[in-house]
């Protein structure tokens, strides 16, 4: 559980060849936009370097343990029985393929490196136990291979809480690098180390794969801003300790070291051998980071294992860099070598098939076939604009060059079918070597405040810091509940309403001034009848056009205010870019299909129209007749003790019963003085009438509260999780 006192994302790298650990400032309830990715930095060791080589040496006598060049030193030095010792370089692998000692060892070495986190870090992390309640002001995330299952990395998790690190999650490796390589801060490398354009930038999120090439995997991942997620693979053996292998067999063939060959042949203890390979990785590296050129040259002092009364020294001659991509693209076969060492046994089952194959015919080519397997299987139906090298092992190709070697030797040979890729640009992260641990570290970070945090007491937030500390995914939540019930129905329907009665209102009030006008014959009542429904026939016309209009419209406004509110909220959590999917894509419905009786609105209004003008004739022709008579009615009443009708009850009834009075009064020509008094009667009654028919098309409308509370909202809804998918890219 996260609160208010965790201060800090740690990012440990538990890498094959080496260990690296950065860090990121968890800043609760405040805004983080225009601080600098919140102040991340990589963790340096004391001596400067900012990486630990992934080894360690054991003594099963004293319980203790070195790790890094400090077990290397000390395992050179050691002199007699090294039998109680055990030497670990590139141990990391699944847990189902560690031995019980494998995983005690393992577990050893991530309290080692705990304690070296705990001493280097600059921020004064805390691991205090008081009275059994632990009280930490970080919390770590760990990285693993894509193609471990979950259950493998549920034991490896174990492991690492087992060594009392406080992990908050696992992430596969090539996706903590390209969430660190994007970020608007790291976005900083070239080939040559400049800062990449916006042109880089976008060709990177419209469809760019990721190649992490470590000591033990490559890992591919492939990112655009349509997906919601970054494309992992399944994880490959093909990594830098393949070259590492190769090189090893190549000195030990060589005819200075037969004697060291000899005792490998012989050997049942990794330890030599591993301590070997230790120094050939070093050598291999002070190539590929340009400090060595052409070639490398080493040599290492050990007691042989067969003659312990010997001193015996493994020269390992410079080495021409021509013969290094020879070995490279052909392997051992390209030597005619024979590996010697118990782990090229057959019956030995240390290195995967893929690992084995890959020494005997050459890392590039094995390189290439994993590529274009993750090309084909998962992206070769997507854009790919570029390509991305990270990973310690990918600075060999910045050594060979990345146009001179890697585009010849990987992309310009059908890595994609018919589709040319050795023209793309190939971008090197400026530090491999802790891209990954950057990476975790960043989203370490997000994650958490994606999250959200239990406030304690004395958090020292005020109220807004307070809520915002909740986290973004509830911020979220509440934002679009807040939007959604903000949509109204009877708005729409009172805006759609409107519309149509203005229309409607203009063609009858010009059917009835055309009707008072000049006329050769005069028209009846009967004729503007006739004249006003063909009025308020055109009036609604365009009904359906008109209610779509207003649909859409209150889906626009929505969906843009959503969007808008989302990023500005988001910008308040992060300064990374988050790819918001485009609005567009959701500015429109499909079927908008509503039943609207067209005709009964006409109906209705006609009559309502033409009963207002027509009675405004028939209280001036018939009010007298009428009044004697109610007054007749009136005596009536008093002898009877009937009930009494007021005249106006009286007059509506006398009216609405002399059908051929009415008749009469709507057949017959009208003289103009009478044809401007129905136009004065319309002009009095015009507010009532324009009333009456919003409030009737209105009621017509009831099927929009099914569109607006369900389609509308549905889409909302749906561009609101397809946008949580967006923000979880950057945030999980």
């Amino acid at each position: 559980m996260l609160t208010s006192d965790i201060k800090f994302a740690v990012g440990i790298d538990f890498g094959h060849g080496e260990t690296s650990f950065s860090y990121y400032n968890i800043t609760w309830g405040k805004d983080i936009a225009g601080q600098k990715a919140t102040e991340k930095t990589v963790i340096s060791l004391q001596d400067g370097t900012k990486t630990i080589p992934s080894i360690y040496l054991y003594n099963k006598d004293t319980d203790y343990m070195f790790i890094g060049k400090t077990a290397g030193i000390n395992y050179g030095q050691i002199i007699g029985d090294r039998s109680n010792y055990v030497y670990g370089v590139s141990f990391k692998k699944p847990i189902t393929r560690m031995s019980e000692e494998e995983k005690k060892l393992f577990k050893r070495y991530m309290m080692e490196v705990k304690k070296v986190l705990m001493c280097c870090s600059p921020v004064g992390l805390k691991d205090e136990d008081l009275e059994n309640q632990v009280k930490r002001n970080y919390v770590v995330v760990i990285a693993k291979p894509s193609g471990w299952s979950k259950s493998e990395d549920n034991m490896y998790l174990n492991l690492a809480k087992e060594a009392g690190l406080p992990v908050m999650g696992i992430w596969p490796e090539s996706r903590a690098s390209i969430m660190r390589f994007i970020s608007k801060d790291d976005a900083t490398s070239k080939t040559n180390g400049e800062n990449l354009s916006i042109d880089d930038i976008k060709k990177i999120h419209e469809g760019c794969v990721l190649m992490d090439i470590g000591s033990s995997t490559t890992d591919f991942s492939y990112v655009n801003k349509r997906m919601n997620y970054p494309i992992d693979d399944n994880g490959n053996d093909c990594g830098g300790q393949i070259i590492d292998e190769i090189l090893l067999q190549y000195v030990l063939n060589l005819s200075s070291n037969a004697k060291v060959k000899m005792d490998i042949s012989k050997s049942f203890n990794d330890s030599l051998y591993n301590s070997l390979l230790f120094e050939i990785r070093m050598a291999k590296e002070s190539l590929f980071n340009g400090e060595k050129s052409p070639g490398f040259h080493i040599r290492a002092d050990y007691e042989s294992p067969t003659l312990y009364d010997e001193q015996v020294r493994c020269r390992f001659q410079e080495c021409p860099l021509e013969t290094v991509i020879k070995l490279l693209k052909g392997g051992l076969n390209a030597f005619n070598i024979t590996p010697v060492g118990k782990r090229f046994n057959s019956e030995d089952t240390t290195y995967p098939e893929l690992v084995k194959h890959a020494i005997m015919n050459g890392f590039i080519p094995a390189l290439y076939d994993e590529l274009k397997k993750f090309i084909t299987n998962h992206v070769l139906s997507e854009d790919i604009n570029c390509f991305i090298l990270t990973g310690g092992t990918a600075k060999l190709f910045k050594v060979l060059g990345i146009d001179s070697f890697f585009k010849t030797a990987i992309l310009s040979k059908g890595v994609c079918g018919e589709r040319k890729l050795d023209s793309l640009n190939v971008y090197m992260d400026y530090e491999p070597s802790t891209s990954v641990s950057d990476g975790l570290a960043l989203i370490g970070r997000n994650y958490a405040l994606f999250k959200g945090c239990t406030i304690i007491n004395d958090s020292g937030l005020s109220p807004i810091e307070t809520e915002r500390a909740k986290g973004l995914k509830n911020q979220l939540d509440k934002l679009v509940n807040e939007k959604l019930q903000s949509i109204s129905a009877d708005s729409v329907k009172e805006d759609i309403a409107k519309e149509i009665r203005d229309n409607v209102m203009t063609k009858a009030t010009s059917a009835v001034d055309k009707f008072a006008g000049y006329h050769d014959e005069n028209p009846s009542l009967d004729d503007l009848k006739w004249s006003l429904k063909s009025a308020i026939s055109k009036g609604c016309s365009n009904s359906g056009e008109t209610i779509s209009k207003h649909i859409l419209a209150c889906l626009r406004k929505n969906l843009d205010e959503t969007s808008s509110e989302i990023s500005k909220l988001v910008s308040k959590y992060t300064v990374q870019n988050v790819n918001m999917p485009s609005t567009d894509k959701y500015s429109s419905m499909s079927n908008i299909s509503i039943n609207v009786d067209v005709d009964n609105i006409i109906d209705e209004i006609s009559t309502r129209v033409g009963g207002h003008v027509i009675l405004g004739i028939l209280y001036l022709m018939m009010f007298p007749l009428a009044m004697v008579i109610w007054g007749l009615t009136r005596v009536v009443d008093f002898f009877t003790d009937g009930p009494a009708l007021t005249f106006d009850e009286f007059f509506d009834n006398f009216i609405e019963g002399g059908d051929n009075v009415l008749s009469w009064v709507s057949s017959r020509k009208r003289m103009r003085w009478e044809r401007e008094r129905v136009q004065s009667r319309f002009k009095e009654k015009k507010s009532d009438i324009s009333y009456d028919t919003c409030k009737k098309i209105k009621d017509e409308l009831s099927g929009i509260d099914t569109i607006i509370n369900q389609g509308v909202k549905e889409i909302i809804e749906s561009y609101k999780n397809d946008a949580y998918k967006a923000i979880e890219r950057v945030f999980k």
